[in-house]
């Protein structure tokens, strides 16, 4: 399965697992126990001394050889080695790299290989050449891509995930723009929601039936209705006029007020048993070609 999560891209085995997802840790386990371990840091890239100490203090148990790491020379800023645990512990051996990533961001992956010998270490060896083959950086451009769980999505790249949940039948990630002005307030935000199974929910309502129940404060009638490009079968845009004019403009550069912008796209994916929502307030909602990328890019794929 494709992974793409905090500026790093990748494809895990197929027996492999995400058991842990957090905003800045994620762990894929096999049937033996841990395989993979991702930790994202927001921070200037660390020196070589300091990322060693540190690798020390994670794995306090193992020794460490720098000088015959994986090789990966298409990645930014890599430092690759192999590490070694004592025989009784549930990972004895595995690799690890450490890569920097755009916006002030590095990511530590450590590849855990829990079989010491035999068949089932060159499996163990095949699997991590292969994830370890499938590793890019997304690159510090107008979007970011993500990907998880068969959701796939993009967000400016300056956006950071605020909240996620991932439940049976609602899938739901918030990104906030940079704070802005004295009121440290983000410049916008932008909200995927992924919804089904669509039949049960829509109960043969409308799309604006149904999103006047899940966003009940939103003004959602045939006043605010708009054009729908792209996947979208439906959207709303609520700009309030103040927000356009100079004082407006003035007042959100001044003291970081986003504004009471917002633009709701949604449609049916996945042969109509989805129900994707995508929500933007402030700076995004004003931006129509961001916003056209946006549904562009938000998408179920197949796993």
């Amino acid at each position: 399965m494709h992974w793409a999560w905090q500026g790093l891209c990748f494809a895990l085995p197929a027996d492999w697992d995400v058991t842990v997802l957090e905003k800045a840790y994620l762990r894929a386990d096999d049937a033996a126990g841990p395989r993979l371990e991702i930790v994202w840091r927001q921070n200037t890239p660390m020196a070589e001394a300091a990322l060693r100490s540190r690798l020390q203090r994670l794995l306090p148990d193992a020794t460490f050889d720098f000088s015959s790491g994986p090789t990966l020379h298409a990645l930014p800023g890599v430092l690759a080695f192999r590490f070694a645990r004592p025989p009784e512990s549930r990972s004895p051996a595995g690799v690890g790299l450490v890569l920097d990533l755009p916006n002030q961001r590095s990511a530590m992956l450590l590849v855990h290989q829990p079989h010491p010998d035999g068949e089932t270490l060159r499996a163990d060896c095949t699997a991590t050449a292969a994830l370890l083959g499938s590793l890019t950086v997304a690159p510090a451009g107008a979007l970011q891509p993500w990907q998880a769980f068969g959701l796939r999505l993009a967000v400016p790249a300056t956006y950071a995930l605020q909240r996620f949940h991932f439940q049976p039948g609602h899938f739901h990630l918030q990104f906030n723009g940079p704070a802005r002005g004295l009121l440290r307030r983000p410049e916008g935000i932008v909200t995927f929601d992924r919804l089904g199974p669509a039949s049960m929910l829509l109960r043969g309502r409308s799309l604006q039936e149904w999103a006047a129940t899940f966003h009940p404060g939103l003004p959602l009638d045939e006043r605010t209705r708009v054009a729908h490009p792209g996947p979208c079968s439906a959207r709303w845009r609520a700009c309030s006029r103040w927000s356009e004019t100079q004082t407006g403009n003035w007042w959100r550069t001044i003291w970081g007020d986003p504004g009471d912008d917002m633009v709701l796209s949604l449609w049916l994916d996945d042969e109509d048993t989805k129900i994707m929502a995508l929500l933007a307030r402030g700076a995004p909602a004003r931006e129509e070609p961001l916003l056209r990328e946006l549904c562009a890019h938000y998408a179920i794929v197949p796993a």
